[in-house]
């Protein structure tokens, strides 16, 4: 479907969900047979895939940080420097993996 034909189908399904909702049609904001094929979202899956995203950004935290802690030294980098550099490739690599907005969400559940 041409992108100019999917925003106008787009926009009716708008318009026939707000008309349905107006109306107080809360059961059917869209027809029927608009939702025959279509599959609802589980819960479940998506906790699953969330924890795997979250255990994916941890598990390259972890081997970015291993990494760094051993190949610094080598490098002559002072020691005063090895805790940043290190949090550094470790956020470095999560954000390559899962992208940033991830990362943040799971910077905020750490404590203060």
């Amino acid at each position: 479907m041409a992108p100019e034909d999917a925003l106008t189908e787009l926009a009716r399904l708008q318009l026939t969900i707000v008309e349905n909702h107006l109306y107080g049609r809360q059961a059917g904001l869209l027809p029927t047979e608009r939702l025959r094929d279509v599959r609802p979202v589980s819960c479940l899956r998506n906790t699953w895939l969330e924890s795997a995203h979250v255990a994916l950004t941890l598990l390259a935290a972890m081997f970015a940080a291993v990494g760094a802690a051993r190949v610094l030294p080598s490098l002559g980098v002072s020691d005063d420097l090895h805790p940043w550099l290190t949090l550094g490739a470790a956020v470095l690599a999560a954000t390559l993996v899962v992208g940033w907005g991830r990362v943040t969400r799971i910077l905020e559940l750490l404590p203060p």
